[in-house]
């Protein structure tokens, strides 16, 4: 199911909608190819999560209807260490890069 991360001005918890603008809306409409009624996860990056359903689609706008909201699982059960010799050249610096973002904890370098 595709995450969207949006701005808590976007949330309407009174009328349980959610607007999504921009970039996104052009992702949703036309890279995706999302129809009415798909669901789709949106965070409002403070730990909260959104399970919605689309209610309409066009490219500069979408509007979603929050299913339900929980918090979200921020940080894996388990550790992720990484211990590496150092690489050649500047490549040190893409590594720890790559390894955050898959989602190591710690990086040893020997």
């Amino acid at each position: 199911m595709p995450r969207f991360f949006v701005c808590r001005e976007a949330i309407d918890k009174d009328s349980r909608t959610v607007r999504i603008e921009g970039d996104d809306a052009r992702h949703i409409a036309r890279s995706l190819r999302m129809a009415v009624g798909d669901e789709v996860t949106v965070c409002d990056g403070s730990s909260v999560e959104y399970q919605c359903t689309l209610t309409r689609i066009r490219d500069e706008e979408c509007e979603l209807e929050i299913i339900s909201e929980g918090l979200s699982a921020r940080e894996p059960r388990f550790e992720i260490i990484l211990c590496m010799a150092y690489p050649k050249a500047d490549k040190l610096e893409t590594v720890i890069q790559k390894a955050v973002e898959l989602g190591a904890t710690r990086i040893i370098r020997f």
